[in-house]
C-alpha cells in the first residue's frame, strides 16, 4: 500500500511531470503512445462519458465512476482497469485551481493483456461480474508508471522503451487480486472475450446499422444470450451501447468541432434529427440546442 515515503515521493514526481504536460484544464498527449494525461482544476458534476479500454492512474485528486448503478470512488491508493470500452457517469470530486485533479491514461488491447500473461497466466474459471476493475496502486505499478511517464521528456527512447514498460505495466495489474478476471479476457474462446470483440465492433461501426442477429451470430450466442451478457459486462444492452455512443460522439463533434446537432446527428447515423434531440436529452439533460446555448453562456462569463 501506498504509506512509505518513497511511494509519495513517486506519487509527487508523477504529478510534477503531468503538470509540466497539462498546461490548462483538458486531456494533454504525452508524447508516448496510447498515453495521455488530464488536469481538471474544479470539481465536475457527475456526466455521462466513455471509459476507453484502459488504465486509469490517479496522482492527485479524486473521481468517482458510476457503472450498472454501482459506484467507484478512487484516487492516488487505487487504479481503475477496464478491457473494454465502457459506458459510465464519470464525476470529479477533488480538484483545486492550487491542486488540480492530475492523471494518466494508459490505452491497451486485448492482445497487449495476452503478451503480458506469460506462459502461466492466472486464469479465473469463472466470468467477471463487471468489466470494470479497482485495485491497490501497488509500489510495482508506481514504478512502471513513473518511467512510463518520464519517457515525455526522452522521446529519443520512447519506442524502444515504451513498449517494455506498458508490457509490465500490465503484467502488475494482471497479478493482482481481480487479474484472473481480466485475463479472461484475453482467451478467444471465452465469452469475455468474444463480449469485448462485439464492444470493439460496435464502437467502430456506430454509425451503420447493427443487426442484433449479425451480433449474436458473430460471438456465436443466440440474441438473446449476447443480450444478456453484453448487459451484464457494461450494463446496458449491444443496441443501447450503440446508441450511447452515437449520442456522446455527436456531442464531441458540436463542442470541439462546431457542428450543428443536425449534422452531427447525421454524421453518428441518426435519420431523424427530432429523435437525436429526444434521445441527446434524455442521456444529458437537454436538448442539443440549448445545451449549445448554456455552454456558450458559460465561456463568455
Amino acid at each position: 500500500m501506498l504509506t512509505n515515503s518513497g511511494n509519495t515521493e513517486q506519487l509527487a514526481e508523477l504529478a510534477s511531470l503531468i503538470a509540466l504536460r497539462t498546461p490548462s484544464d483538458g486531456v494533454f498527449p504525452s508524447g508516448v503512445p496510447s498515453l495521455c494525461f488530464r488536469r481538471v482544476s474544479r470539481p465536475i458534476k457527475p456526466e455521462p462519458s466513455f471509459a476507453h479500454a484502459s488504465l486509469y492512474l490517479i496522482v492527485q485528486g479524486s473521481k468517482t465512476i458510476t457503472l450498472k448503478g454501482e459506484q467507484v470512488r478512487f484516487g492516488p491508493l487505487h487504479y481503475l482497469i477496464n478491457p473494454i470500452h465502457l459506458p459510465v457517469t464519470a464525476e470529479i470530486d477533488e480538484a483545486s485551481a492550487e491542486r488540480p485533479y492530475l492523471s494518466l491514461q494508459l490505452e491497451f488491447s486485448v492482445e497487449e493483456i495476452r503478451e503480458a500473461l506469460g506462459e502461466s497466466p492466472p486464469i479465473s474459471d469463472a466470468d467477471p461480474l463487471s468489466a470494470m476493475f479497482a485495485n491497490p496502486t501497488t509500489p510495482e505499478i508506481l514504478d512502471a508508471a513513473l518511467r512510463l511517464v518520464r519517457l515525455s521528456q526522452r522521446p529519443e527512447d520512447v519506442r524502444f522503451l515504451a513498449p517494455l514498460a506498458t508490457r509490465e505495466i500490465l503484467y502488475h495489474a494482471l497479478r493482482s487480486e481481480q487479474g484472473a478476471w481480466i485475463a479472461r479476457f484475453a482467451l478467444p474462446s471465452s465469452l469475455p472475450h468474444r463480449i469485448a470483440r462485439i464492444a470493439d465492433r460496435i464502437k467502430r461501426e456506430y454509425d451503420r446499422s447493427l443487426p442484433v442477429s449479425e451480433l449474436a451470430e458473430e460471438a456465436h450466442l443466440s440474441p438473446a444470450s449476447l443480450h444478456k451478457h453484453f448487459k451484464a459486462l457494461t450494463g446496458m444492452s449491444p443496441i443501447q451501447y450503440q446508441k450511447t455512443i452515437r449520442l456522446q460522439t455527436a456531442r464531441q463533434l458540436m463542442f470541439f468541432s462546431g457542428l450543428a446537432a443536425a449534422e452531427a446527428a447525421f454524421r453518428v447515423g441518426y435519420e431523424s434529427p427530432s429523435q437525436f434531440s429526444r434521445e441527446y436529452a434524455r442521456m444529458f439533460g437537454l436538448p442539443p440546442k440549448k445545451e449549445t446555448e448554456r455552454r456558450l453562456a458559460e465561456k463568455s462569463r
